[in-house]
């Protein structure tokens, strides 16, 4: 089976979300800022990349994210295990099943991080707007009161006002978007998550089926 079309389309679909989400979520944070690619990956996306490879079992990678997660790995102590589990490579390659498992798994971990780091935004988002609502209404207020003594005044409260409930408006857009990404990544997630299951079904069979072929032959 292996990674064949069905797989590779996965793949693409999670790359490609976890792309426009992460832009989503700098146009949320910094709208004023130009992208800026990373010079240097995190450790927990070091840890991805390096499970993704096969230089890690899952037990090993499971126990080293909740290090990373407590703050308890440093990069070096990755350089150091990269190291170590180059020199201790298996002479036997993974099969196809196991690499593809391996591959969906990281990138189910990505997207569990960018559906944290995207709800994280998102409240942020809803408290600002929120914030933004009632100085509009602050706003409006102070045009009422100011408008029979002076208009001018008045006048300016409503400017302010309008540009308040503009900026709004762009957040809002901004807060969908995120939205639909949220909805987005849980999808793709189930998706990801019912091939892995599916594949390691694949790989209990041939390992079975391996076993009563050596069986036979005794």
């Amino acid at each position: 089976m292996g990674c064949g079309p069905d797989l590779l389309r996965l793949f693409d679909l999670a790359d490609a979300l976890m792309r426009e989400n992460q832009v989503h979520r700098r146009e949320a944070c910094c709208p004023e800022e130009r992208p800026t690619p990373r010079a240097v990956p995190s450790v927990r996306e070091q840890l991805g990349e390096m499970y993704e490879r096969g230089e890690l079992d899952e037990p090993t990678y499971q126990r080293l994210r909740e290090m990373a997660a407590r703050g308890r790995l440093r990069p070096v102590d990755l350089a150091v295990l990269r190291y170590e589990r180059r020199q201790r490579k298996r002479a036997q390659p993974p099969s196809e099943e196991e690499t593809a498992i391996r591959q969906l798994r990281a990138r189910i971990a990505q997207l569990e991080r960018a559906r944290a780091e995207s709800s994280e935004v998102l409240a942020t988002l809803e408290a600002k707007i929120a914030e933004i609502e009632d100085r509009a209404r602050e706003r409006e207020e102070a045009a009422r009161r100011a408008v029979a003594e002076d208009e001018t005044l008045a006048r300016r409260h409503l400017l302010e006002r309008q540009a308040l409930l503009e900026s709004r408006q762009r957040l809002r857009e901004q807060a969908e978007a995120l939205r639909e990404d949220l909805d987005r990544l849980e999808g793709l997630k189930a998706q990801l998550e019912a091939k892995v299951a599916e594949l390691e079904a694949l790989r209990s069979r041939e390992a079975l089926q391996t076993l009563r072929t050596e069986v036979t032959e005794e």
